[in-house]
């Protein structure tokens, strides 16, 4: 990725609704199962350029690593508060990794990775015994589309197999659920529309008009509050937390 797709992807976070609402839907949903504490460990993996930094920093304890040098760099930048790393999960410093971590996030990453029950054993190791992690991933097969290609995703998921991935690899399932469940059908009609009439979706997202990107946030952010209640049968994203068993 060259500095004017950073450039961009930096922009969209910030205001794009989807971001936006996202981190909202995340922040409830944290409050309900991540049992964090104000001297909470809290590492990201993933991190990017930093967009849910602000959401997971906290506890002020927060370190986030990426494979990607000027993400990193970015990032650092940024937050000089934090600790940042461009490394693999697996070969975190020993510095970071030797006291384990409370609590663990892996937003939007684990679709990107060819062999991921190598990376879920891994991260297990550098969870706490009562830790947990929350993990998202985008859903269904069928709304496969180019932007999936171009943001180089390997799969999408069905929530049945995301939680039999997790519990192949050592986990407990402490809550799963869809999300941007709201919008599920608009995207849906738009996607076997743009088939039906043989045409591509675009591979690039940009932020839409300001009355069409206040309101898709303002619809998003309402499933924060759903979620406070219940599960959601169907969505664009699945959500999961998880635990070591026991």
């Amino acid at each position: 990725m060259d500095g004017e797709a950073y450039k961009e992807m930096i922009e969209l976070q910030e205001k794009h609704w989807w971001f936006v609402a996202r981190r909202d839907v995340i922040q409830g949903f944290m409050k309900l199962q991540m049992n964090e504490s104000s001297t909470s460990k809290v590492l990201e993996i993933g991190c990017g350029v930093g967009g849910n930094v602000g959401l997971l920093s906290q506890s002020g304890n927060y370190l986030g690593i990426d494979m990607h040098k000027p993400a990193i760099d970015y990032c650092s930048v940024k937050f000089p508060q934090f600790n940042f790393q461009c490394t693999r999960v697996e070969d975190i410093p020993e510095e970071f990794s030797s006291n384990k971590f409370d609590s663990i996030y892996i937003l939007d990453v684990l679709e990107h990775i060819d062999d991921q029950l190598t990376i879920l054993k891994s991260t297990q190791n550098y969870l706490t015994q009562n830790g947990r992690i929350l993990l998202t991933v985008p859903a269904f097969e069928f709304l496969w589309s180019p932007h999936d290609d171009f943001v180089h995703h390997v799969r999408r998921y069905t929530k049945n197999g995301l939680k039999k991935t997790l519990e192949e690899a050592g986990y407990k399932i402490e809550r799963i659920s869809y999300f941007n469940s709201i919008l599920f059908p608009l995207a849906l009609i738009q996607r076997l529309g743009m088939r039906l009439m043989k045409k591509k979706l675009s591979t690039h997202l940009s932020t839409p008009p300001t009355m069409v990107n206040w309101l898709f946030t303002v619809i998003f952010a309402q499933e924060a509050w759903i979620l406070k209640h219940t599960n959601l049968p169907v969505g664009l994203s699945i959500m999961a937390v998880v635990s070591k068993k026991l």
